[in-house]
């Protein structure tokens, strides 16, 4: 942000008022999770993924006293062994980001996380829009399907568990690219932009972001993640060969369950 200010005469202070501005506005525009589910149930998607990631942050501190009596820094993620900030997200199978929670501190757990911004109003629509999210989320509750843990005694999983994590596991990898669009595809640009004379000249069109108010339906949205990836200059995603990537991983589900019949058998 440094660099950015300086290039329109701006000091540091300045140039983070302005993108936070930038931030509420269009956060404004964003969908609660009401909407999102509902958005998600118009548009038949088989299921969504439920995922969180520890951001990091170097700003916030908050000492608290832990359930054994420690001091401790609510904000100390043991999961990332650093300071940052616990958000949700859920996703459609694709990957695509549908809605992200406000943050909460990093030393709450996902499940901690989930139970306060997600899992209530999710639960109404679990019926019809099952939700798949990996082990930090047992105990969920209904329409949450996690993996089953391995047994603490020795044993090994029985091969129908084992063949519900490996049908769970192919379909919740698709779904859990939404950090990675928000982080790395969906970034500001690293450098300054050109001056307005070099702009003028440009014949590159103007692109939009996949969370603008004129990005439209979802499927627009899709479409407006055919930009360049960040830090490259190739051409457009192919979206055609993608779409066979879920279609691999189902005909990759289904020969390990036939396998686990057999063994089975």
């Amino acid at each position: 942000m440094t660099r950015h200010g300086k290039a329109f005469g701006l000091s540091q202070a300045t140039a983070y008022r302005y993108l936070h501005e930038a931030i509420d506005v269009l956060a404004g525009q964003a969908p609660d999770l009401h909407q999102a589910l509902q958005r998600a149930v118009a548009d038949g998607l088989s299921h969504l993924v439920l995922d969180g990631k520890i951001f990091d942050s170097d700003r916030c501190r908050l000492t608290i006293t832990s359930v054994k009596g420690e001091t401790i820094d609510e904000w100390y993620s043991g999961k990332t062994g650093d300071f940052g900030g616990n958000v949700q997200a859920l996703s459609e199978p694709s990957g695509l980001p549908i809605w992200t929670s406000d943050v909460e501190p990093g030393g709450i757990a996902d499940i901690q996380a989930a139970r306060t911004h997600v899992l209530p109003p999710l639960y109404p629509y679990a019926n019809t829009l099952p939700i798949l999210a990996d082990p930090g989320y047992q105990g969920a509750g209904h329409g949450v399907t996690v993996p089953f843990k391995n047994p603490t005694d020795g044993n090994i999983l029985a091969t129908g568990n084992r063949t519900h994590n490996a049908l769970q596991r192919s379909l919740r990898c698709l779904g859990e690219h939404d950090f990675a669009l928000l982080t790395q595809r969906w970034t500001a640009p690293s450098t300054p932009p050109s001056a307005p004379a070099e702009s003028a000249t440009s014949s590159a069109p103007p692109t939009s972001s996949p969370f603008s108010s004129t990005a439209g339906s979802t499927e627009s949205q899709r479409e407006n993640l055919n930009g360049p990836a960040a830090g490259q200059g190739g051409g457009p995603l192919n979206w055609q060969a993608l779409s066979v990537l879920p279609v691999r991983q189902h005909r990759r589900s289904a020969r390990l369950a036939h396998a686990c019949e057999v063994e089975c058998t």
